[in-house]
């Protein structure tokens, strides 16, 4: 089956040639090239969008990504775009932080440690988090303890 109407039509041929030697390789070496299955960068990808400076300068001065949006802004663009999710951010950022394959380089030591803060921020604002509009307080016990609050008027 040719799957090749399926290809991104914006995609340049250059990309496509990348693609296919890439393919070749891993083939003859017996491996995956994950490089060549990236998409090619896109220029939106390559500077930093407002959403993401926005977001950038809305987050606590200790967790502030400054080492990643200067380095990885395709990266802080999508962190910012799923900030308000908090399940979603998390799994971005394990998938970010998390070596499943094995065999990846990984970020410099100042990226790394902001992607971290930025875990250690989400996962705090997930246990935090409620419904938009509904303040939640938790009561001393937890939420099955023996303190209770009598309504107003009562």
């Amino acid at each position: 089956m040719n799957l090749s109407l399926f290809r991104r039509s914006s995609e340049p041929d250059a990309a496509v040639a990348a693609r296919s030697r890439a393919a070749a390789r891993s083939a003859v070496n017996g491996a995956q090239d994950y490089g060549a299955l990236r998409s090619p960068p896109r220029p939106q990808d390559l500077v930093l969008s407002s959403v993401a400076r926005e977001w950038v300068e809305g987050l606590p001065a200790r967790a502030r990504p400054t080492a990643l949006a200067a380095q990885f802004p395709r990266i802080a663009n999508r962190l910012a775009l799923c900030w308000r999710d908090p399940a979603l951010t998390l799994q971005v950022l394990d998938q970010f932080l998390i070596d499943r394959r094995g065999d990846r380089q990984g970020f410099p030591a100042a990226v790394r440690e902001d992607l971290i803060a930025l875990r250690d921020l989400a996962d705090s604002l997930r246990l935090h988090a409620g419904i938009d509009g509904l303040e939640v307080e938790e009561l001393e016990g937890g939420p099955w303890g023996d303190t209770t609050t009598k309504p107003a008027g009562l």
